[in-house]
């Protein structure tokens, strides 16, 4: 015990310093939401929360309003929940200005250190983006879903599981879209205890919250 307390002094000394206190308090905020998330101490509804931006509001000289819808959604801003954007870069932008100033501003001066906040906000937006990128066509189908008029339109449709299984827990299926990518969406079983393995078909019966109630059936 002493062992590990004497290995984490160091870096939580480092994180507390000035020029890492604004990387350290908004990974602070970002664990605290998630960690108060997972044991239901607060709801969900921030994860389905998205920027709303009207780009042809945007009345700027030097960028226009598509310059603007070109730029957020390069960086998946109106498109993945603000909270998703935000968890992904504090975790990277963090360890970027505790090592960077570590090894690169050892006297914790302010010149240095903001320097390393403005490059190290750079970095970790692309990290962000390049960290998203596998998950961009689950986004698009999710936000497919929210453009329907009614995600009732999916009972009775017949989808087959793509993660690895449905459980309970956790589970992910898609159903086939002629005019582009696949629909991909949270599933559990209806029936308690019952596991789907990835390939199988499930007809969907119901839905709550954007989880689609499915049961197994064979073909």
């Amino acid at each position: 015990m002493s062992e590990i307390i004497s290995n984490f002094l160091p870096l939580w000394q480092e994180s507390i310093t000035g020029v890492n206190l604004p990387a350290t308090l908004l990974f602070g905020i970002i664990l605290i939401f998630w960690i108060f998330n997972i044991i239901g101490v607060l709801g969900t509804e921030l994860l389905d929360f998205l920027i709303p931006v009207d780009f042809g509001s945007i009345d700027i000289p030097i960028l226009s309003g598509d310059t603007f819808a070109g730029i957020f959604d390069f960086f998946y801003i109106g498109k993945v929940p603000l909270v998703i954007l935000f968890s992904v870069f504090g975790f990277v932008f963090w360890p970027t200005c505790i090592l960077s100033n570590y090894y690169l501003n050892p006297e914790k001066t302010w010149g240095i250190g903001l320097i390393v906040l403005g490059l190290g906000s750079i970095a970790s937006i692309f990290a962000m983006k390049l960290s998203l990128m596998p998950f961009e066509r689950f986004f698009e189908s999710i936000a497919k879903l929210d453009e329907l008029d009614s995600p009732d339109a999916f009972l009775g449709k017949i989808c087959t599981i793509r993660s690895p299984k449905a459980d309970e827990k956790f589970g992910q299926a898609e159903i086939e879209n002629p005019d582009g990518a696949p629909f991909l969406f949270n599933v559990k079983p209806t029936r308690e205890g019952e596991v789907l393995k990835r390939g199988e078909s499930a007809v969907i019966v119901d839905i709550k919250d954007k989880i689609f109630s499915i049961k197994k059936i064979d073909i």
